[in-house]
């Protein structure tokens, strides 16, 4: 009974390790799809910072800059990443929404704030936001790792890597 006992258990921690060593295999398979579609931004300044990719596709005002624990504003469409962005699972912008038959309330429609680099969103996003500047466009990138990780998230399937098209509206220092 013992030995039924410990074979399952060490039958288990293989199928684990398996599962843990397939998804970081994917992390690396991301990462690099990631850093290839960044440098087919040629024109644009790319910041790699914390596992995130900021490819910056137009600057803003280099004198305010969103630092960890300012308050920014932003609108924003979230893609899964497919060589680019591919399924867009949400947005503030109307527009956006409709053409993607997404349906919210009208008062989600509405440029966001949130503290940066405080957790408060995304941890990809979060990261990303850090250093950007007010009327900054760009894409900030990364891989499920630092998304929603292995779990499906409504229309977002699991270990998918995401990309955000954002438009920074606003930098409050904090």
């Amino acid at each position: 009974m013992k030995f039924v006992f410990f074979a399952g258990i060490f039958l288990m921690s293989i199928v684990a390790s398996c599962s843990k060593q397939e998804f970081e295999t994917l992390m690396v398979n991301q990462g690099m799809e990631l850093e290839n579609f960044a440098g087919s931004h040629p024109d644009s300044l790319v910041v790699f910072q914390n596992g995130v990719w900021r490819i910056i596709l137009e600057k803003g005002n280099e004198d305010v800059v969103a630092e960890a624990g300012d308050s920014l504003f932003f609108d924003y469409a979230a893609y899964t990443f497919s060589s680019g962005p591919g399924l867009l699972f949400d947005t503030n912008i109307l527009e956006k929404a409709e053409g993607a038959a997404l349906g919210h309330d009208l008062n989600y429609y509405a440029t966001r704030g949130t503290l940066v680099g405080r957790g408060k969103l995304v941890a990809g996003l979060d990261r990303g936001l850090v250093g950007a500047a007010v009327g900054e466009k760009c894409y900030v990138a990364f891989t499920a790792r630092h998304g929603f990780g292995d779990v499906q998230i409504g229309m977002v399937p699991k270990s998918s890597p995401l990309i955000y098209e954002v438009w920074v509206k606003d930098v409050k220092k904090n």
